[in-house]
């Protein structure tokens, strides 16, 4: 190891001498003080092998590893072999250090992520779970363990303040109930009863959800208020803001894949009023002098100057009928709504929208590109053949992402993607599979509530257990 690092430093004092590289060109760095040991046709310098005529790959011959590679464990052999070429083809001091602090730069902030998460998990291993188990005289069952490690991530606690009241009794403190609320979405209970019924039956549950006694448990109608207030503040997604700023924000994200789900309510749709009828258009050209009126401005090209809190407050948001065909072509209906999610390639979710079950997908994907723009950065955007519009490629490129969208025929032949496209077009993926999880897993299935206040807090406590234990994910 010492003899590798020592050739590390002095292909690196050779790169500052060779200036223009000149020796590079003659083959193996010239005449060095040492011959080359991997079969290069001419000597090396110090020992440093000969880079013309050697068999060996350059990566493995100047001896790149975990030890000398910022970021070795999270690159992919093809990165490995491409880091070694390009370090080895490098012919000034100057330009080899500006290349290493660029790649530097690059992985610090996925390893930051890693390490600590990994500190996260070590601490809960080491000190929080055994302290739980000593209290509860009995080992944590394995959902126990994962509802702890997700509230300890998310501290939902620190967001559940509560609000003022003049007159009437003190209310009770919201940061158990909170607690509560999360772990309802982990367990995937059906109802707020459900949950009151596991606090009741299991003193360790009702330990890490934060009630001592089991006389201090509310009452559903406690719950109920609770829940309601924080649907006002918006508590779920000021802790899905915080974490995707704590934890996504430091990253260059590659692709965000953009898709909707069905979400079935449990209220009457409202009917959708029928729009006016339009005035009748004179066919054919205009004559001389004739001035016509234009076309109406379309939504999206409306979404296009607007910022995304302006367009996302134009989009209906309540209990309809929505309409789409399923995996084998056939129809389906369903009442309630529809969620918008943005998911990167790790599967955690950076921004989401509520809206009408019948809202076209389209007519969402440019406020979500703005708000996820404003949060993290990233290069593509992946979406399916329903976003398939002008305008979202436009705006796309103007935020200076690469848009990524399969191709919808309207009734024509379709033109195929581009291998490259083709590939980078697989990673859409992790949005079913985030839809999957976030109905089957956390909740999204089991809507009860009323109002789209509410069924937007139900769904978003689902989305922060999810978004915690898909980070933990990563790391086990």
């Amino acid at each position: 190891m010492m003899e590798r690092n020592r050739l590390t430093l002095l292909f690196a004092i050779a790169l500052a001498i060779a200036g223009s590289g000149q020796a590079l060109a003659a083959g193996g760095m010239g005449g060095g003080m040492g011959g080359g040991t991997s079969g290069g046709s001419r000597p090396g310098i110090g020992g440093v092998p000969g880079i013309i005529g050697s068999d060996v790959p350059p990566a493995k011959s100047y001896g790149f590893n975990q030890n000398n590679v910022v970021g070795w464990q999270l690159m992919s052999p093809d990165e490995r072999t491409a880091h070694g070429s390009k370090m080895l083809s490098l012919k000034t001091y100057d330009e080899c250090n500006a290349y290493q602090n660029e790649h530097r730069k690059q992985m610090e902030a996925p390893m930051k992520l890693i390490e600590s998460v990994s500190w996260l998990i070590g601490t809960l291993q080491r000190n929080l779970i055994p302290g739980l188990e000593e209290c509860g005289e009995r080992p944590l069952t394995e959902k126990e363990r994962q509802l702890v490690s997700i509230l300890e991530l998310v501290q939902i606690e620190k967001f559940a303040v509560r609000l003022p009241r003049r007159f009437g009794r003190k209310p009770r403190e919201r940061q158990a109930l909170a607690r509560a609320l999360v772990a309802k979405a982990v367990y995937n209970h059906p109802h707020t009863r459900a949950t009151m019924e596991a606090l009741r039956g299991s003193p360790v549950f009702r330990r890490i959800c934060g009630f001592v006694r089991r006389s201090d448990i509310p009452s559903e109608a406690t719950f109920s208020r609770a829940f309601k207030e924080f649907a006002k503040i918006g508590l779920g997604e000021k802790v899905h803001q915080a974490l995707v700023a704590q934890w996504v924000t430091p990253e260059l994200v590659g692709h965000i894949s953009r898709d909707a789900t069905a979400i079935e309510g449990r209220e009457k749709p409202r009917a959708k009023p029928k729009p006016p009828k339009p005035a009748p258009r004179k066919k054919g050209r205009p004559r001389r002098g004739e001035v016509r009126e234009p076309k109406p401005e379309t939504r999206l090209e409306r979404q296009c100057r607007q910022s995304a809190q302006e367009a996302l407050a134009e989009l209906p948001v309540h209990c309809d009928v929505g309409t789409k065909k399923n995996s084998k072509g056939y129809k389906e209906s369903w009442i309630g709504y529809k969620v918008h999610a943005d998911v990167n390639d790790c599967c955690l979710p950076i921004s989401l929208a509520l809206t009408a079950a019948s809202l076209h997908d389209s007519q969402v994907a440019i406020p979500l590109m703005k708000l996820t723009s404003a949060r993290v950065d990233y290069l593509y955007d992946v979406m399916d053949a329903a976003y398939d519009a002008q305008p979202i490629y436009a705006v796309s490129r103007s935020l200076g992402h690469v848009p990524i969208i399969d191709r919808n025929g309207r009734g024509q032949a379709v033109i195929p993607m581009a291998p490259h496209e083709a590939a980078r077009y697989r990673e859409r993926s992790v949005a079913e599979r985030f839809n999957s999880r976030l109905k089957e897993d956390f909740g999204a299935g089991n809507v009860m509530v009323r109002g789209a206040e509410k069924v937007r807090l139900h769904l978003m406590f689902g989305v922060i257990a999810l978004f915690a234990d898909q980070l933990l994910k990563l790391i086990s």
